[in-house]
């Protein structure tokens, strides 16, 4: 039998509360879902706790399929606690801030006025320059002689 989502999510909160009838459910699990790395933390975390004979290779692949591998030591050395993590997780969400709405910042009437004169000196000085400036003479193209063929005496066959 494969362990029910709210035993799961009991299981996640408390590791301490895995029976060994769990450990078969999130072995069934972990074949059915190889990829989900929660699973594989709970059972290595349980084995660790029971000293059994296949903790080691447990670990290993927890440690294959883990983020961050600090956290997983953290997790079955006992030494993270997930019921702070959510307190934390909660109150820092509490104390962001909602962003306050910005104006956008407007040139005053005058500013415009300016801008709109230098954008308008800009294009006529570019006009200016392009009906001043000659454009370049293309280069004369060349003619090739032809080619000469070359007499060669062919060797006689004896």
């Amino acid at each position: 039998m494969i362990v029910d989502k709210e035993r799961f999510n009991t299981l996640l909160a408390d590791m301490d509360k895995i029976t060994d009838q769990d450990i078969k459910s999130l072995n069934q699990l972990r074949k059915q879902y190889p990829y989900f790395q929660n699973q594989y933390v709970m059972i290595a975390k349980a084995l660790k706790k029971r000293n059994h004979a296949k903790t080691d290779a447990f670990i290993k692949k927890a440690a294959i399929y883990s983020a961050d591998r600090a956290l997983l030591k953290a997790i079955i050395m006992d030494e993270h606690d997930f019921a702070t993590v959510v307190e934390e997780t909660v109150v820092a969400v509490a104390q962001v801030e909602t962003p306050v709405a910005v104006a956008p910042i407007v040139p005053a009437p005058a500013a415009l006025k300016e801008q709109k004169e230098e954008e308008a000196k800009t294009e006529a000085g570019q006009e200016t320059k392009e009906a001043i400036t000659p454009a370049p003479e293309p280069e004369p193209v060349k003619t090739l002689e032809p080619v000469k063929p070359v007499a060669t005496e062919t060797p006689e066959v004896v």
